[in-house]
């Protein structure tokens, strides 16, 4: 019986050889493939939103020869405050206290205790109003106030439906970058097969635009129902197409 012996670059002539049998097909397939013809448009959309709430920061303040003094004053302000709040349909629980603070005054003079040395208290407080209807709302707020209401902040928009007219506008946007694909495809006698991709802004929190009230809310009142805010999207779409 003979026996043949295979050498080792035999073996390894013939594993390549089938590889590349194998692999043939899909690889000249890869190579031949063509590059998607593309059409790549921009949708432009907005929307204009009129605030239907708002939010807004006041600040009271007041001195006194002792704490007590001092923050019992406060406390009235910030009670007249609520109760004006409460008249034009704003809820105690719409009214909140974020911060608050006593100091001591120094009274310039020292004769041996902390108690002599101070000549008043500084009392301050800071709320915080969410208004859920600004219609309700008087259009002067801050000439409403009462005294010892030292500062009113910048009233901050809100929008209740914020989310389903972001989500409008953008499907307008998107719906203004197919028709412009559409009025192109026709005009150069192509066709549109389908998305290859979608780019989007980024998402964003409601607008804060405001109209601030500067130090003094009895000088420069704030008008909470006036402003709008416009929610804009470019979209853009990029599609593959055939044809001429």
């Amino acid at each position: 019986m003979q026996t043949h012996r295979i050498s080792s670059s035999a073996v390894s002539m013939l594993f390549a050889a089938i590889y590349l049998s194998c692999g043939a097909i899909p690889l000249m397939a890869q190579q031949t493939a063509p590059t998607p013809r593309t059409l790549t448009v921009t949708g432009h959309a907005s929307t204009t939103m009129i605030p239907d709430g708002s939010t807004f920061i006041i600040d009271v303040a007041h001195e006194d020869k002792t704490p007590e003094a001092a923050i019992g004053a406060v406390d009235s302000a910030q009670a007249k405050i609520v109760s004006v709040l409460s008249a034009v349909g704003v809820p105690a629980a719409d009214v909140t206290v974020i911060a608050s603070s006593l100091a001591p005054i120094d009274g310039g003079s020292f004769s041996g205790t902390f108690q002599e040395l101070v000549s008043l208290y500084h009392a301050t407080r800071q709320l915080q109003i969410t208004v859920r209807d600004n219609t309700r709302l008087p259009a002067s707020m801050a000439a409403a106030l009462p005294a010892g209401t030292t500062h009113m902040g910048p009233a901050i928009p809100r929008f209740s439906n914020y989310a389903q007219v972001w989500d409008k506008t953008l499907a307008l946007a998107v719906t203004s970058a197919r028709q412009s694909a559409d009025a192109i495809a026709a005009a150069a006698n192509i066709k549109i097969v389908g998305i290859i991709s979608i780019r989007t802004p980024a998402t964003s929190p409601p607008p804060r635009a405001s109209d601030p009230t500067g130090s003094a809310p009895q000088r420069n009142p704030t008008d909470l129902k006036a402003g709008s805010h416009v929610l804009e999207f470019d979209v853009t779409i990029t599609y593959e197409i055939s044809g001429a």
